[in-house]
């Protein structure tokens, strides 16, 4: 704008030479020799003396500068003056009386005579000084007009209205000063350098500078023309310029300029990744954090399709979502998908993609946002692994298996086959598991694992659906016979030993089967019933398996209603207990009792404790009932002691639940306070099976309660598999010889071997040994041979009741 606006002014301005009509005047200038003289008008036309306004006689022979003086600015004067002594073409407009009038002088040879010159002069059309201010003072930009004096200096010629309203500065206080006489120093010095370049460069010009005006500071914009005169248009005379306040755009491009630095800054630091990428697919821009994320540097990312960075299975879909954007079927989309870094690894990131439009709406480029899952997903894939695996064997648990079941089931019945499915526990497993270190044990079941495995085919499958308990479903089977061939094959597997961290393991198995179609056509059905199955065969024995049948269900159905009615025992306190004594073997001496719980139904009938107290271990009821035999225990004892009928320890069976229980040690010591009933007058009797579980948690409770003056007993010693180490571990006072031992010594060697070795090694590590079961005097002989400690049996006394115990005392005394 500033150059089209500034050549029309100037042309204005310098070139006013379009003539008003054709008449032309016409003069003949005589140069005189001296240099210094003036050229004088030797002979004019009639429209010459018009124009100049005088007649013949007035302008002949007269200076043609001392003619126009009469009415031409002075400065216009001298202009003609240099233009006549430079003897050279040019033009001088003269603004006369009469109106302006521009001199077009050539430079003539006169043969024989001195130099001439030859004027033409015409009317001059274009615009006075007058109108050109006219002109600008309707200019929307800031015009001014700058003279440039012979010497140098600038002074202002001309400033439109604008200009005024613009930067507070009046005309008529500007025009004819110099530029440090109107602005401060600093912007003085700042303008008239540029002044000065545009008139040593004599091209136009142009610069921004911020100055300090009576409008406040403000950004400026000024465009800078030279306009050339002196003579032969030697030298800049004149600087039109035109200026036009940036300040608002000034202050928009900064605030475009800081939105971008912040744009930058948050799209360099944004957690997430961030990616441009062309219509073709090529990638535009990344930022450093999904540099960081894909593994690449941004100048080998950038270029490159993005394709080139999703996983190999992963392709297809990511392309097809792009299509999409770029069709105008989706405007967004978002999904978590799988890309390649550098180092062949896979990144998983949840991808937000969007389509940018130019202001025609045409697809400009796709801008995506990337998020790092890799993490959460593997957490994810983590809980579910956990959720649907066992951590020890990575076989299915109950609930990924259920599944698993279900979908092989609806296959074999569309492919007219039958099925079988497996409950499997294996003898002896759990407290061998206790017995050893944690990584022992899972090796010890990784160990068993690989060995069903090898028992079955590659179709059938297998998980872990409890801690001890495994499930197998044969699904593809001709009929059920076999299965059954399966079974048995499982069992042989089995027949030897599972070596594990240098030790050999025997874990006979014990199977329950459920049949399908036949028995239950869905997964949990069969496992029920193969559950049931198989607590069929753990009462019959190992290494054995059980089909299932219906009576199974009533079995069951009766163990829940046992379960229900113990629950009703207990609140209503419906166990009574019996006393069996203990005697000293080389003496007959009565030296203790071991209670006995018995329960008395609603119908008056006593329960075994073979039928209750299974069910009182598997529902955890067990603990109340301990809590319940311990407490009357003591409160008798300390009564029979009070009233003088015995004084002797009694002895208490613990199970396993009760030995787990953290609090077994303040409950018993409490107990005992209750009771009055002092601590070295009661002995807990323990099982191998509840040390094999001992956590130092436990060993801190009997080792307490031992502090306190109660003693331990192990009951039932010599049927484990465990070694002897917790008879260093825990205060074991005296062990039980188990009664199947003592009852067939007499008629079997191998029995009274153990018996004899069992007594020595006991009485090696300083403890008592006392015998169960003795019935007859032939066991009492062996048991002394022995050196027995103790003996309890029906050849001195079955379980008694409290109200037969004071006679039995003095029966025992005699």
């Amino acid at each position: 704008m500033f150059d089209v606006m500034a050549a029309g002014l100037e042309a204005l301005i310098a070139h006013p030479r379009k003539p008003a009509s054709e008449g032309t005047g016409h003069a003949i200038l005589k140069r005189p020799a001296a240099p210094s003289g003036e050229p004088e008008v030797v002979a004019v036309n009639g429209r010459f003396t018009h124009l100049l306004g005088a007649t013949t006689d007035e302008i002949v022979g007269r200076p043609l500068g001392e003619l126009a003086a009469r009415s031409a600015r002075p400065e216009d004067i001298a202009r003609l003056a240099e233009v006549l002594a430079a003897n050279e073409v040019a033009t001088v407009i003269l603004n006369l009386t009469a109106g302006p009038v521009a001199l077009i002088i050539q430079p003539i040879a006169v043969t024989g005579g001195a130099p001439a010159s030859h004027i033409l002069v015409t009317e001059d059309t274009g615009p006075s000084d007058g109108q050109i201010s006219l002109v600008i003072d309707h200019l929307l930009a800031a015009v001014f007009i700058v003279d440039v004096l012979p010497d140098g200096s600038f002074r202002y010629a001309m400033l439109n209205r604008r200009h005024e309203e613009q930067t507070g500065l009046i005309a008529a206080d500007v025009v004819g000063r110099s530029p440090e006489e109107v602005l401060p120093p600093d912007d003085a010095a700042s303008v008239l350098a540029h002044y000065r370049t545009c008139v040593k460069r004599r091209l136009p010009t142009t610069f921004q500078e911020v100055l300090h005006l009576p409008t406040g500071r403000r950004h400026w914009e000024t465009r800078l023309v030279p306009i050339t005169g002196g003579v032969a248009g030697s030298r800049v005379t004149r600087l039109f310029g035109s200026s036009i306040d940036i300040s608002e755009r000034v202050v928009a491009e900064q605030a475009l300029r800081d939105s971008e630095q912040r744009f930058r800054s948050i799209f360099e630091h944004a957690g997430v990744g961030i990616g441009y990428a062309a219509v073709d697919g090529r990638i535009i821009d990344v930022n450093r954090t999904l540099e960081t994320m894909l593994g690449y540097g941004r100048d080998e990312l950038i270029d490159q399709s993005f394709k080139h960075f999703v996983h190999v299975d992963e392709i297809s879909h990511v392309t097809g979502r792009f299509q999409e954007l770029l069709s105008g079927r989706r405007a967004t989309f978002q999904t978590e998908r799988r890309f390649q870094r550098r180092d062949g690894t896979a990144l998983w990131a949840r991808t937000t993609a969007s389509l940018v439009r130019d202001p025609l709406g045409r697809p400009k480029y796709i801008i995506g946002l990337f998020e790092d899952v890799t993490e959460t997903r593997r957490a994810r894939e983590r809980i579910h692994y956990l959720a649907s695996f066992d951590q020890v064997t990575g076989l299915p648990n109950l609930s990924l298996f259920s599944e698993r079941v279900a979908s092989a089931l609806e296959q074999s019945e569309s492919a007219g086959r039958v099925a079988a499915l497996l409950a499997i526990s294996f003898d002896r497993l759990d407290p061998i598991r206790f017995a050893h270190s944690r990584s022992a044990a899972e090796h010890l079941m990784r160990r068993l694992v690989d060995r069903l495995r090898r028992a079955l085919g590659p179709g059938d499958l297998v998980g872990r659906i409890g801690d001890d308990l495994f499930a197998v479903l044969l699904p593809d089977l001709a009929d059920h016979d076999e299965a059954l061939a399966t079974v048995k094959s499982i069992i042989a597997t089995f027949g030897t030993p599972i070596e594990a961290d240098g030790q050999d393991f025997l874990l006979p198995p014990m199977i329950g089967v459920s049949l399908f179609p036949s028995d239950a056509t869905g997964p949990d059905e069969l496992v029920r019933m193969a559950g049931a199955a198989l607590q069929r065969a753990r009462d019959l024995g190992t290494s054995r398996y059980e089909l299932y049948s219906p009576d199974m269900e009533t079995h069951a159905a009766r163990q829940l209603s046992l379960e229900s009615r113990l629950r009703r025992a207990i609140d209503a306190d419906q166990f009574e207990l019996l006393y069996q004594p203990k005697i000293e073997v080389e003496t007959l001496k009565l030296t203790g009792f071991e209670a006995l719980v018995r329960w008395r139904g609603e119908d008056g009938a006593l329960i075994s404790p073979g039928e209750f107290i299974p069910a009182a271990e598997e529902t955890g009821l067990i603990i109340p009932l301990g809590e319940l035999v311990l407490r009357d225990a003591c409160r008798q004892m300390a009564e029979w002691r009070r009233a003088g009928v015995v004084d002797v320890p009694v002895s208490v069976n613990l199970s396993g639940r009760q030995v787990s229980d953290p609090h077994l040690s303040r409950k018993a010591l409490a107990i005992l306070r209750d009771s009055g009933l002092p601590a070295s007058h009661l002995k807990l009797e323990l099982t191998e099976t509840a040390l094999f579980r001992s956590t130092p948690g436990i060993r801190d409770a009997l080792l307490e309660l031992h502090a306190a003056g109660v003693r331990f007993m192990l009951d039932d010693f010599g049927t484990g598999y465990s070694s002897l180490s917790y008879l260093k571990r825990f205060p074991i006072e005296a062990i039980k010889i188990d009664k199947s031992f003592v009852q067939s010594m007499v008629e079997d060697p191998d029995a009274a071997s153990i018996v004899n070795a069992i007594i020595n090694m006991a009485h090696a590590l300083k403890m008592r040994v006392v015998a169960e079961g003795v019935e007859t005097h032939e066991q009492l002989i062996f048991l002394r041979a022995y050196r027995c400690d103790r003996m309890q049996g029906f050849l001195f006394a079955p379980p008694t009741p409290v109200a037969d115990i004071p006679a039995l005392v003095r029966r025992l005394a005699i």
